[in-house]
Parts: structure tokens; C-alpha cells; sequence
């Protein structure tokens, strides 16, 4: 199973190849969101982290963009990330990013994919507040004392910052509704 998903994220990895788009067009992300939903983390972490680096992929494929101050930025592939929502994906990688909250590859790869599937995409991210999201993130800040999980920042920014392209006017302030969640989080752990 690890050498099928090394070879896809390779091969998903080879850019202007157009791998990422037949992939996607053919069930690709439905079938590792549908693997990631299989996967228990106690005996296959190693599994779990390469599906979730091959989900990011397909997701968005490799166009990003490194600004000044090392973001980074994904160009938005809407087939992508709507396949991921309606496979059930927010639920999965949640439930996933839970039970391992103390393994900082599944920190990492899963959050990676939260950033990548939330970007200019209002519903994913309404699907990942829902699913409190933001309680998780706080949860990872206040227990994470090894090492760093870079893509929870990239995840945290892409959650809190407004994405204007398919946004209907009554939810222009969800991203204002998504900054007073995570304000009112960390307001009860302060309580």
C-alpha cells in the first residue's frame, strides 16, 4: 500500500503533466478519502501520513506559490475540493486528526490537507468549523511541545481569511464568524 501511494504522489508530483486532473476525474479523491476512512492510525501511521500527502495533492495538485515570509498559497481547484467535501473528507481527516493529535506526521499532513481543501472554498470551510475545528487547532497548540506543526499556521490562516470568489453576500462574514469561534475557544480555556 505505501509504494502505490508513493507512486501516485510522484507521479501526481510531475508538473504540467496533467496527472493530477486524471486523477482527480477519475475517482482519485473519492477512493483516499474512502482509504483514509479504513486506515486506523495505531498500526498504520505511516500509511495514513502518504494518503494524506496524496489527498493534498489531488486536491489541489502542485500549484502553490511561495510568498515573501514563507506562505504559501494554493491556487484553488474547486472539482478538487468538492470531491473531498462530498466524499465526507472534513469528517474523516477530523476523526483522524483526534486520535492523532500527540503524532506530529498525521499533525502535519492532515492539517496540509485542511489548508489546501478550505482554500477559496466557503463550504469546506464551514464543514471544518462545524466539525470544531477550531477546538481541535487550540487543543494542538496548548499540547504540541515537540517539534512544530507548520501547516497548522497555514491552516489557521486559510480558516480565518475570506475567500470572495463563490461567496453569496450573507456569508461574506463567516470568516469574522470563524475568527469569534476560535476567539471564544480560547476564551473558555482561559475561564
Amino acid at each position: 500500500m505505501a509504494g502505490l501511494l508513493r507512486q501516485l504522489i510522484e507521479e501526481c508530483s510531475v508538473e504540467g503533466s496533467g496527472n493530477v486532473a486524471v486523477a482527480v476525474r477519475n475517482g482519485g479523491v473519492e477512493t483516499i478519502t474512502s482509504l483514509c476512512s479504513k486506515i486506523p492510525i495505531r498500526s498504520s501511521e505511516q500509511i495514513l501520513v502518504l494518503a494524506f500527502g496524496a489527498l493534498a495533492l489531488l486536491i489541489h495538485g502542485t500549484s502553490c506559490v511561495l510568498l515573501r515570509c514563507r506562505i504559501l498559497v494554493w491556487y484553488a481547484d474547486i472539482e478538487g475540493t468538492e470531491k473531498f467535501r462530498s466524499s465526507g473528507g472534513p469528517a474523516v481527516l477530523i476523526s483522524h486528526l483526534r486520535e492523532g493529535i500527540r503524532t506530529l506526521g498525521i499533525l502535519n499532513s492532515g492539517f496540509s490537507v485542511v489548508a489546501r481543501a478550505a482554500t477559496s472554498n466557503e463550504v469546506v470551510k464551514q464543514s471544518f468549523m462545524e466539525l470544531k475545528i477550531d477546538e481541535l487547532i487550540l487543543q494542538v497548540l496548548n499540547e504540541q511541545s515537540k517539534g512544530t506543526v507548520q501547516s497548522l499556521y497555514d491552516a489557521i490562516r486559510v480558516l480565518l481569511t475570506p475567500d470572495d470568489n463563490r461567496v453569496v453576500a450573507s456569508e461574506v462574514s463567516s470568516c469574522h464568524g470563524n475568527s469569534e469561534s476560535f476567539l471564544d475557544v480560547r476564551r473558555e480555556d482561559c475561564d
